[in-house]
Parts: structure tokens; C-alpha cells; sequence
């Protein structure tokens, strides 16, 4: 009777334990697809920005070149820096949850 008991004690440890590193990995899976998700979203944003920017200095200043435009500039600067953000985030690795163990 005790070994019955071990062993359903030993089973519920196992399945715990199991439970608490699958929940882990998704917070750690979750973070890393929000994080990603906040970046392209500010990319894209920003994107927006600098359309809305050329398209004021074509309307409204045609004869000045858009590359030197000093807003221009820092919006292109910081999309370039999220981007390198972004493809990092990327590239990093979230490893799988673990497998259930056999028995």
C-alpha cells in the first residue's frame, strides 16, 4: 500500500513539476511574440511618420532635398535602429517546452 501511494506521490511531483516549466516556456514564448509585435508596430508607426513628413515637404517645399531634411533624418535613424532591434529579437531562440516524461 505504501509503494501505491510513492508512486501516485512520485506521479503528481513529475506532473507538477511538468506543469510549471510548460506554463514558463509560454510566458517566455508570449513576452517574445509581444516584444515582437511592439517593434514592427513602432516600425510601422514610424513609417508613417516619414510618409506624412515627405509628403509635407513635397507639398510644401519641393525644391528642398528630402535626404537632408534634418526630421527626415531622425526618423530614418530611428526606423534603422528598430529594425536592427527587431531582427535580433528575432533571431534569438525560445526553446520548446518540454516533453511529457515517459513512463
Amino acid at each position: 500500500m505504501a509503494s501505491l501511494f510513492g508512486e501516485l506521490h512520485k506521479g503528481l511531483r513529475e506532473s507538477v513539476t511538468l506543469v510549471v516549466e510548460k506554463t514558463g516556456m509560454m510566458g517566455k514564448n508570449i513576452r517574445h511574440h509581444i516584444d515582437v509585435l511592439g517593434l514592427k508596430r513602432e516600425i510601422e508607426r514610424l513609417f508613417y511618420e516619414l510618409g506624412g513628413r515627405t509628403f509635407e515637404l513635397l507639398s510644401h517645399h519641393p525644391d528642398v532635398p528630402i535626404a537632408e531634411d534634418p526630421e527626415v533624418q531622425e526618423l530614418f535613424k530611428k526606423i534603422q535602429a528598430l529594425d536592427e532591434q527587431l531582427a535580433a529579437r528575432e533571431a534569438e531562440k525560445i526553446p520548446p517546452a518540454p516533453a511529457p516524461p515517459i513512463s
